[in-house]
């Protein structure tokens, strides 16, 4: 497979580079992002106001010359509110360590399976 151009993600040959298999193997975990997005949001202080802050910024960004919208190349330079709350990293500001006496330096990156939580059976991805 030939490499794609980070402009234009379209081999030479049409081919986009990605199989048919590679998209969905995204979809849990962009449903998962955007679940605790929303989750996050839901519970925020009702004083700080980010369900206001957020609607009001998408609704100014995508004011945009008819056509454009959702394609508009610039939007996330616009939706700045928006870009942070998804991007936020929240990182213990001290290193912990576990029952197990495993010892988790500062700064430590945790993944969490989540799958277990939200099936009942394992049937369903066969």
């Amino acid at each position: 497979m030939e490499s794609l151009n980070h402009r234009n993600p379209t081999c030479r040959n049409g081919d986009s580079g990605y199989s048919d298999t590679q998209i969905p193997a995204a979809v849990p975990s962009v449903k998962a992002t955007t679940t605790n997005v929303i989750y996050d949001i839901l519970l925020s202080a009702p004083e700080m106001r980010v369900q206001d802050h957020l609607y009001n910024e998408i609704a100014s960004a995508l004011d945009t010359p008819p056509g454009r919208g959702w394609a508009d190349q610039t939007l996330l330079h616009r939706v700045i509110f928006l870009n942070s709350a998804v991007q936020r990293k929240v990182l213990p500001k001290i290193s912990i360590t576990l029952p197990s006496g495993q010892h988790l330096p500062q700064g430590t990156w945790l993944g969490v399976p989540t799958v277990g939580v939200h099936v009942s059976s394992i049937k369903k991805w066969h």
